[in-house]
């Protein structure tokens, strides 16, 4: 995480390695306020039992992520160059504690921290 222009931006470091040369890629994610405050439950301990999934897709946007529909209540998220899938919770809105844990540990396994 960084100051940028006094805005709160995360910075994706991505190496590109070729036969003569590695290079960096510099990625900017610049977030808004709602999305940090987001961040910061799913970052919670304990386990937020309270937040609503559409709160997670939405920070889960604002990374980059593509989302898609699969059958059932699934949810496929692109993101890091990797895919999840989440069950999306139903009929309550509310996302259980162990798709909170496991988004944390997936965004904390790429750095996304608040």
């Amino acid at each position: 995480m960084v100051l940028l222009f006094g805005i709160i931006c995360w910075v994706v470091i991505t190496p590109i390695c070729t036969q003569s040369r590695t290079i960096f890629l510099w990625k900017f994610i610049f977030m808004k306020r709602k999305h940090q405050k987001i961040l910061e439950k799913v970052f919670s301990r304990p386990v937020s039992a309270n937040i609503k999934w559409s709160d997670i897709e939405s920070l889960f946007t604002a990374l980059g992520a593509e989302l898609t529909e699969r059958e059932g209540s699934r949810v496929e998220v692109f993101l890091f160059d990797e895919v999840r899938v989440f069950h999306r919770p139903h009929p309550s809105p509310d996302t259980d504690k162990g798709a909170v844990a496991s988004a944390r540990d997936w965004l904390e396994e790429h750095e996304v921290v608040p």
